[in-house]
C-alpha cells in the first residue's frame, strides 16, 4: 500500500474496514430498504475469486450473499492515499482531508451497486427479458449504476459537509470507482462481456443521477459537469479518450430509459418500514424515508 500525504496522513486500510462495516450496517439494519421477507448477508472475504464486489446466487429462499474481495478494497486504499492525496494537497486547503471522503464515496457506491442488484431483484429480471444475453446484462448494469448513483447522491446531499464537497464526493464516488475498474481490466486486458466499458459506465450514471427530476435540482447538472472536467484533467486524464465513444454511451443511455419499465416490474415493492431515523447512531446519517419510491418508479 502506498504512502499517504502529510495532510492525509490519518487515514489508513484499518480505517476503510471499519467503515465498510458501517456502510454495511447502514444499509442492511438502518435503512429499511431491505424487502420482506429477503436477507442479505454481506461478508468481506481474502479468497482473491473475483476482483469486484459481486452477489452469488441464491443461498436459500430469499437470501443472497454479497462478497467484497480485501483486494478490492485494498484497490480504493491505493487510489486515495497517492494521487487522491496528492489532487487534495493540490487543491484543497491544509486543514481539508480528503482522502476518507473519497474512499468511503468509492466504498459506497461499490456497496450500493450490488445492493440494487438485490432489491430491484435483477437475478429473475434475467430470466425472463426477452433480449439477447448481453443486452439484458447491459440494461440491468445500467439500472444498477444508476440507481446506485442516484442513491449515493441522496445520502451525500443529507450530510453535514459543503455544497462543494458534497458534489465532489459523488463525483468521485462513481467515477472513483469505474476508474479502479478500468485499471484492472486494463492490467488484465479484459473486455467488457456485454460491451459497456467501465468509463462509460460513469458517464451515464452521473449524468443520470445529475438530471433525476427526483432531486429537483437544477443546479446539479452542471456542478456535476464542471467537477467531473476537473477531475478528468487532473486525476486521471491519461484512461479517458481511447475508452469511451459518444455515440455508443448515448445509445446505452436510451436503451436504458427506454427499457426500464422492463424491470420495475420485477423490483421488491414492498419494504420493511423504515427504521434509519429511529436510531440515535443514524440521526448524523439521515437517509430519505421514501427513497424506496424512487427505486420502484425512477421517473429519469
Amino acid at each position: 500500500m502506498t504512502k499517504t500525504f502529510d495532510k492525509e496522513s490519518n487515514f489508513s486500510y484499518e480505517m476503510l474496514e471499519k467503515d465498510f462495516s458501517t456502510c454495511r450496517e447502514q444499509f442492511l439494519n438502518e435503512s429499511g430498504l431491505i424487502p420482506e421477507g429477503k436477507e442479505l448477508f454481506v461478508h468481506l472475504v481474502d479468497e482473491h475469486k473475483k476482483f469486484t464486489p459481486y452477489l452469488s446466487p441464491e443461498i436459500g429462499v430469499g437470501q443472497q450473499r454479497m462478497l467484497f474481495e480485501k483486494d478490492y478494497l485494498i484497490a480504493i486504499y491505493d487510489l486515495v492515499s497517492s494521487e487522491i492525496a496528492e489532487f487534495s494537497k493540490k487543491h484543497y486547503k491544509k486543514d481539508i482531508e480528503i482522502c476518507r471522503l473519497v474512499a468511503n464515496s468509492i466504498l459506497y457506491c461499490s456497496f450500493l451497486h450490488e445492493f440494487v442488484h438485490f432489491i430491484r431483484n435483477h437475478h429473475e429480471c434475467l430470466k425472463s427479458l426477452e433480449f439477447e444475453d448481453n443486452i439484458a446484462t447491459k440494461l440491468v448494469e445500467l439500472d444498477a449504476d444508476t440507481i446506485a448513483a442516484c442513491m449515493l447522491w441522496d445520502f451525500i446531499r443529507n450530510t453535514s459537509i459543503s455544497r462543494e464537497m458534497k458534489v465532489m464526493a459523488l463525483v468521485m464516488g462513481v467515477r472513483g470507482q469505474f476508474e479502479i475498474i478500468h485499471r484492472y481490466f486494463q492490467k488484465e486486458q479484459l473486455e467488457s462481456a456485454y460491451g459497456l466499458p467501465p468509463i462509460s459506465r460513469s458517464y451515464i450514471a452521473l449524468s443520470n443521477a445529475a438530471s433525476a427530476p427526483y432531486f429537483d435540482d437544477f443546479k446539479l447538472p452542471i456542478e456535476v459537469l464542471i467537477k467531473l472536467l476537473e477531475i478528468e484533467i487532473e486525476l486521471f486524464n491519461s484512461s479517458v479518450a481511447a475508452d469511451v465513444v459518444e455515440a455508443e454511451c448515448m445509445s446505452d443511455t436510451h436503451l436504458w430509459h427506454e427499457n426500464r419499465h422492463l424491470i420495475n416490474k420485477f423490483a421488491h415493492s414492498s419494504f420493511q418500514k423504515p427504521t434509519f431515523f429511529y436510531k440515535s447512531m443514524s440521526k448524523k446519517r439521515k437517509m430519505i424515508g421514501s427513497l424506496h419510491n424512487m427505486i420502484n418508479q425512477m421517473k429519469l
